[in-house]
């Protein structure tokens, strides 16, 4: 339906090199947005899955830490420690060993501190 659109518009442009033009563009559109149409459903899942990911982490973030968006907030987690420890100077050369200690204390999980 969408992609008839164009030619029914170019019935209508009055010259032969804006009918093609018009119905270029407008076919591109067409075919653009049945392509976007196609992704609502993949994208509607991956939502479901972050929101469920996310509270299952915010209920147990130790079981959950591992979960692609468990992992992502637990590194905002440790990220807002280290910067409360250390706020006016932050940690420079010392990240990586700020980190493990973290993790060293189970402050932080292992898999990604």
């Amino acid at each position: 339906m969408l992609l008839c659109i164009p030619f029914l518009f170019c019935l209508f442009a009055e010259q032969a090199k804006k009918r093609l033009q018009y119905s270029l563009v407008l076919s591109a559109v067409g075919v653009i947005a049945m392509v976007a149409a196609l992704q609502v459903p993949k994208v509607a899942e991956r939502v479901d899955a972050a929101y469920s990911q996310a509270s299952h982490y915010l209920n147990e973030p130790e079981q959950y830490a591992t979960t692609s968006v468990g992992q992502r907030l637990e590194q905002w987690r440790l990220a807002w420690k280290m910067g409360n420890e250390k706020p006016l100077t932050g940690w420079r050369e010392r990240l990586e060993e700020g980190k493990q200690r973290f993790v060293d204390q189970g402050a932080a999980d292992p898999v990604r501190p």
